[in-house]
């Protein structure tokens, strides 16, 4: 349209001051006119397919599938659901056989399959944690996956955070995923950042959890900074659990390990919970309590939550706990030696991260978070067989460790330690 607005005015000047006839000038003003809008007619439009495909990140896999020649048959066979421009990000749906990922600016930030472990903890781990709780604040809607893991819990009220109305339009792709979350009378939305909601608003949480897209992301650092963890323990009450996700790959350890040291500096009680190649932190500015063997069977038999549960192969509290890693201890074992912060002022990882973004996951940071693994205590009271959980767990987590690919030796060390 704007090359068309060129030749229009491109027309009128020639009709004006062409240095010929009148006839000539009229002609070539036409000319001009038509060509303008037969570029409009018959040009073809950006394909947001290929726009949205997150070469950036995805490159190497573009590259090296076969039958691949380029971007666009690559993107083939994923059909495209939902595409949106908004202020904030670009936001789309794609979907392959039976899997839908929502992608912001072209990076997968949520599927109803492979980040099905995150999406899902990051509701009903905290849940686990808490007393009684009756109010949660959810920082991040993506697919509305977690919103419903909370909801799964008969909380009286959710109030979900979102800055991107595109993503709130994208997620309905996920209704029958996250239980038609945004359905509920318990679901209260608001379209805005969530820091100008902690700073806004007086209201005090049970639970907040948060799941922001990755630090390297634009607009996102924030919300992995000191300050905000500030601004988020001030909105807890007495007893509060907060849960915040870190991604665990496409990260140097030395950069993980701030990122957990500044976590550390507000939320002096720390356990990290591990969904494949996430971080789940669950930390409090108060002693975590442990967590009643009882009440928690209880509470993975709700039925809400034991269906979630099960989409994902957790059908035991033994299962569960596979996924815990590190206790208190360990946590002050892992950052040990981290003198910096990582803050609004200082934002390390905002200019750090960027520089490992195509870099995997290095096994020798996995195997000394393993072996730390090992040293943890499960955060249980009152369980009466505390070494058939503890194998009960391990063996689900060697099975889950092969399907990841993590070779057989280090597998049978893990277990050949218990």
């Amino acid at each position: 349209m704007g090359g068309g607005a060129n030749f229009i005015v491109a027309a009128s000047l020639i009709m004006v001051t062409f240095e010929q006839k009148k006839v000539a000038r009229f002609a070539w003003g036409i000319v001009s006119v038509l060509a303008g809008i037969v570029g409009i007619l018959l040009l073809p439009s950006w394909n947001p397919k290929v726009l949205n495909s997150g070469v950036y990140v995805y490159g190497n896999t573009i590259a090296n599938t076969p039958g691949t020649t380029d971007v666009n048959s690559f993107m083939t066979p994923y059909k495209l659901l939902y595409h949106r421009e908004g202020s904030s990000a670009t936001v789309t749906v794609f979907q392959r056989n039976n899997i839908r990922f929502l992608r912001v600016n072209g990076k997968t930030d949520g599927s109803n399959s492979t980040d099905n472990y995150t999406e899902t903890f990051l509701g009903i781990l905290p849940i686990m944690y808490c007393k009684n709780p009756e109010n949660v604040l959810v920082i991040g809607l993506g697919t509305g996956i977690t919103l419903g893991s909370v909801l799964d819990y008969p909380i009286k009220k959710v109030d979900c955070i979102e800055i991107s109305p595109e993503v709130v339009a994208a997620s309905h792709w996920f209704n029958e995923d996250n239980g038609f979350a945004l359905s509920s009378p318990a679901t209260q939305l608001h379209v805005l950042d969530g820091r100008t909601w902690l700073m806004a608003m007086p209201e005090a949480y049970d639970i907040i959890t948060s799941e922001p897209s990755h630090p390297w992301q634009t607009g996102n650092a924030n919300l992995f900074t000191v300050d905000f963890f500030k601004l988020v323990a001030k909105r807890l009450k007495k007893g509060g659990i907060f849960c915040q996700w870190l991604p665990f790959y496409q990260m140097e350890k030395e950069h993980f390990c701030l990122l957990v040291s500044s976590f550390k500096k507000v939320f002096p009680s720390v356990h990290i919970w591990m969904a494949t190649t996430d971080a789940l932190l669950i930390g409090s500015t108060e002693d975590l309590p442990p967590i009643d063997y009882a009440e928690f069977q209880k509470r993975m038999a709700i039925p809400g939550i034991k269906q979630r549960l099960a989409k994902i192969e957790v059908n035991t509290p033994e299962d569960l706990l596979s996924f815990f890693y590190l206790d208190d201890h360990a946590v002050n074992k892992l950052i040990e030696g981290v003198t910096g912060v990582n803050s609004d002022n200082y934002p390390v990882l905002e200019f750090s991260a960027p520089k490992y973004l195509l870099t995997l996951v290095k096994l020798d940071t996995f195997i000394s978070f393993l072996n730390l693994s090992l040293e943890s205590k499960l955060p249980l009271a009152n369980a009466q067989d505390l070494p058939g959980i503890q194998q009960k767990r391990l063996n689900k987590r060697a099975s889950l460790l092969r399907q990841g690919r993590i070779p057989e030796p280090i597998v049978q060390k893990m277990l050949s330690r218990d």
